[in-house]
This record gives structure tokens, C-alpha cells and sequence, in this order.
């Protein structure tokens, strides 16, 4: 299981949820990701902590207790095989992707034979309910997936239940950071703020950012004790294209103590100061025959600050056309006309040439895609 942000990957096709930022500029990703329920996993109204087939645990590793939260905990589950017959487990399955996943890729078990099994865990998750609590519980299901696929069918609808209670020093309203596209290079600063509660008695907060263009200022909020506004600003200098790192924040307790409090991951996509809006026509479904017509903004460009020449780049059925316009500091505009001669998934893209009084040339693609239909 990869720590921090960087183990989302692989629980991408979970629910994302979007929260309004402080800000209202922009959304702030409140990732649930991998929590749906397994397969064959059905919730019980009580903890099991029995046998799934000839394979036991014991009660009391299914409780780790009240730990710190952290991006990453280890703990040991000892696990016998009850039967008179080898087992052998090919993996395991987890009720959350993200939090939770088992180190050992499987387990070969003689008769009356125990081993011990690693779960490990990433208690950045949270609920936005749970952003003003100082404990949460920790509730997570796990099963084993047999080799023997009779047993997997027998034992289905089981699964142990791991509980605990997982303390948190500091949280944020929020699980990740995204400035979308609004950062433009050689532009201005873009900020985003967000809500911190500290939740121990502390001297102040710090932030520790891996990346030289991602900077973080706490301010405290005269409203609430142990409230900060969060304020995280990207900087124009920070190179064209996706970028993504993690920011550290750190609880300096009273006493001197320095203590990790929780991670927030960030990342966006830098824009050239020059650039089309929109960047993709995505026409979705449309009659075979007819026209589409679309516009788009040349932006980083006023009036005639530079000569635009625009063509198709191998397409046929596309047409370009700027529109005329009186006033010098309105950004260039075209007109696009699409004729869809295609039935199904199709794909044509327009090139923007732009030459600046200053000799340099830059290059905008367009693509435009659509699906043909038949009337």
C-alpha cells in the first residue's frame, strides 16, 4: 500500500465528493476513496471475530487499541489454520483501499499451524463530520481469499471486523488541495484557504512544503480558540503543466514536543500565460450530418498583440473564423463550425499559430470530440 496521497491511485473508481472552499473559487477534494463494500462482504449487525472457514484469529489483535494518527501504522494479527488439511490464502480483501490494506501478499498454513499476518493502515482518512473530533472510532473489515475456491464460496458474507480508537492531534477541513487550472505561468499567485482545528494544548503550528512553488501560512481565527485559517499559495513560477506534492503540518505541543498532525495533499495543472479557453470541445452526442457550432477565447492576447493564423491538422469538416471586435483589450475570439461526418467516437483538432511582435511562436492544439449518431 502506498503512504499518503500517492496509494489513491488505486482506488480510483471510489466516490469523490466535492466541498466548497473557503475561498468559493474553487473545490476543495474530500476523497471517500475504496470504501464501498467488498465483494461477498455483508454488513453485520455484530463484530465477528470467529473462524471464516478452517482459519481463526485471535480476538484481541482485532482491537489496536487508541493510537496517534498517522499516514502510516503497522499491526500484527496471528492467524491459525484449524483444519487437519494445508490451507493456503492467496490475499486478502479490504473494506477500504486507501486505509487499510494487508502486507503479506498471501499465507500457507500446515495443520494446526499459526502464522502472524501485518495489517497496515493510514489514518489520514476522515470523515468531514469528524473534522471537530479529537478521537474517531476505527472500524475496518478484512477476509481471506482462499485458494480453494469452495471455501471462498462457503465462507462468503464473513469477515472480521478491526476496531480501535484513532486520536488526532490537529485536522483539516479537507483531504486535498486542488488548484485545478487556475495558476497561469508568469501570472499571480493563486491562494486557497482552509479551516484547521488543533484539537491539543500547543504553542503553534508548522508546515513543512516538498515543493518550492507551494507555500503555507497559518493565521489564528479570533473567533475560536485552536482555530487557523490555513492559507496555501501557489506560486506563477512553478513550470507548465501537472504538479502535485504533499504539505507536512506539525504540532509544536506545550512542553516543546514536535509532533506530525496530518498531511494534505496538492496539486493542480499550470496553464501557459497563453492559452485556449476552452482547452477541449467536447461535443458528446450528436446526429450523423448535422453542424455544431462552438466558440473559443485566445487568452493571454489582446486585441492585436500577436498574428493568429488557425487550421485544421489533418480533419476534415472543421471550419474557423475570427470574430471581428472593436475593443483592444478583449482577448481574440473564433467561431468553430463542426460537421459530423463520423459514426461513433471521432476525434479532429484545430492548431492555433500565434506569432508576437517580439518573432516567438507559439503552438495551441484543439481537439474536438464527439460521438456520431444515426437519427
Amino acid at each position: 500500500m502506498a503512504n499518503g496521497w500517492r496509494g489513491w491511485a488505486r482506488g480510483l473508481a471510489a466516490v469523490l465528493l466535492v466541498f466548497g472552499m473557503a475561498s468559493g473559487s474553487l473545490a476543495t477534494l474530500f476523497w471517500a476513496v475504496g470504501v464501498g463494500p467488498m465483494r461477498g462482504v455483508k454488513s453485520a449487525p455484530e463484530r465477528y471475530v470467529g473462524p471464516i472457514g478452517p482459519i481463526a484469529v485471535e480476538p484481541g489483535d482485532l482491537d489496536i487499541g487508541e493510537v496517534w494518527e498517522t499516514t502510516y501504522h503497522r499491526h500484527p494479527v496471528r492467524v491459525r489454520n484449524l483444519s487437519n488439511q494445508p490451507i493456503a490464502i492467496e490475499g486478502f480483501e479490504v473494506s477500504c483501499r486507501t486505509c487499510m490494506d494487508v502486507e503479506e501478499a498471501g499465507l500457507r498454513l500446515g495443520p494446526g499451524e499459526s502464522g502472524l499476518i501485518h495489517l497496515k493502515f493510514e489514518f489520514w482518512y476522515r470523515y468531514l463530520s469528524q473534522f471537530h473530533d479529537a478521537t474517531r472510532p476505527l472500524q475496518q473489515q478484512f477476509r481471506p481469499i482462499f485458494a480453494d475456491e469452495s471455501l471462498n464460496r462457503a465462507t462468503r458474507g464473513q469477515n472480521w471486523e478491526v476496531v480501535g480508537t484513532i486520536r488526532s492531534r490537529a485536522a483539516v477541513r479537507a483531504l486535498a488541495m486542488d488548484f485545478g487550472e487556475a495558476l497561469v505561468r508568469g501570472g499571480k499567485p493563486v491562494r486557497r484557504k482552509l479551516d484547521v482545528r488543533v484539537h491539543v494544548p500547543h504553542d503553534r503550528l508548522e508546515a513543512v512544503s516538498y515543493h518550492p512553488g507551494v507555500g503555507v501560512q497559518f493565521q489564528p481565527r479570533s473567533d475560536a480558540d485552536g482555530r487557523y485559517d490555513m492559507i496555501v499559495e501557489a506560486s506563477p513560477l512553478i513550470p507548465v503543466g501537472p504538479f502535485q506534492t504533499e504539505i507536512h503540518v506539525y504540532v509544536h505541543e506545550r512542553g516543546g514536543h514536535r509532533a506530525w498532525a496530518f498531511m494534505l495533499p496538492v496539486f493542480g495543472n499550470v496553464q501557459p500565460s497563453v492559452r485556449l479557453m476552452p482547452s477541449t470541445l467536447n461535443l458528446g452526442k450528436q446526429p450523423l450530418g448535422t453542424e455544431f457550432e462552438e466558440f473559443v477565447t485566445v487568452l493571454g492576447l489582446h486585441g492585436d498583440d500577436a498574428s493568429i493564423d488557425g487550421h485544421p491538422v489533418g480533419s476534415s469538416g472543421v471550419a474557423i473564423e475570427r470574430l471581428p471586435s472593436t475593443d483592444r483589450r478583449s482577448p481574440p475570439m473564433f467561431r468553430i463550425r463542426v460537421h459530423i461526418d463520423t459514426i461513433g467516437e471521432g476525434l479532429k483538432k484545430l492548431q492555433f499559430c500565434i506569432r508576437g511582435g517580439d518573432g516567438n511562436v507559439v503552438l495551441l492544439e484543439l481537439p474536438i470530440i464527439f460521438d456520431g449518431i444515426v437519427k
